[in-house]
């Protein structure tokens, strides 16, 4: 059904407020100052009317947060559904990439997501849960194409890894979706990893060690591919 006129105001306007607390939270380097107000008066309106659109700052850190998880599940589907006709490893390879070609290109989103905790905020899980996992999703897909395929051990690698290791809610979506134990586990590994370094690319602290991020995380990702696969020759995407 087509939006009213008015509803259409009203939308354009809630993604105007958006655009500018995106452009506040990149000048501050944070979303924990985010001001209504603040944005209200850079957009010429008065506190009272902004209102009507969010009902508090954590109304307004919320929708940001459902659309940066909602952008960054977009690229990384567009990525892996380009690469299926390719071999499993090189398709993971590819979505990586993209992943963190994301990340750089959109870093305020990125550091919503992945940055330091907003004192004070609680995500509602209802909201943001579900779109948060459809970035998981794809990966996971992956990696359990790659278990079917023979190239990930069966088993994780100590015997100490059980369900009971994983958080009960999330355990039970992956079976739900029919990952294996090992995949889950190796994927908490391998996204702990690519987290890791692409956090110290965004928020400036790999220029103290490298030239040239994009070659570094290509390599990295794919020794890391190499530690967990079994007998899958990557030479040959080194080499490319």
């Amino acid at each position: 059904m087509a939006l009213s006129r008015r509803e259409r105001r009203h939308e354009q306007t809630r993604q105007e407020i958006k655009q500018v607390a995106r452009q506040q939270m990149a000048r501050q380097g944070t979303a924990a100052s985010l001001s209504l107000r603040g944005i209200a008066a850079e957009m010429g309106m008065s506190a009272p009317s902004l209102y009507n659109y969010y009902t508090n700052r954590d109304d307004l850190v919320t929708d940001l947060l459902v659309d940066s998880y909602t952008h960054q599940a977009e690229t990384l589907e567009q990525a892996s559904a380009s690469c299926q006709a390719q071999e499993t490893i090189a398709c993971l390879l590819a979505t990586v990439l993209a992943y963190r070609q994301w990340a750089v290109e959109h870093p305020t989103e990125f550091a919503l997501i992945a940055g330091s905790p907003i004192p004070g905020y609680v995500a509602p899980v209802e909201q943001t849960l579900p779109k948060a996992r459809r970035s998981l999703k794809v990966l996971l897909d992956l990696l359990q194409r790659a278990w079917d395929e023979h190239l990930l051990p069966l088993q994780p690698g100590s015997p100490e890894i059980t369900a009971d290791t994983f958080n009960d809610d999330f355990f039970a979506w992956c079976r739900e979706h029919g990952y294996a134990l090992s995949v889950i586990f190796l994927f908490l590994e391998c996204y702990a990893f690519l987290q890791g370094v692409i956090a110290l690319e965004v928020f400036g602290h790999l220029p103290f060690f490298l030239n040239d991020p994009v070659v570094f995380y290509r390599t990295a990702v794919l020794t890391r591919i190499g530690y967990l696969t079994t007998g899958m020759a990557i030479n040959h995407l080194l080499a490319e």
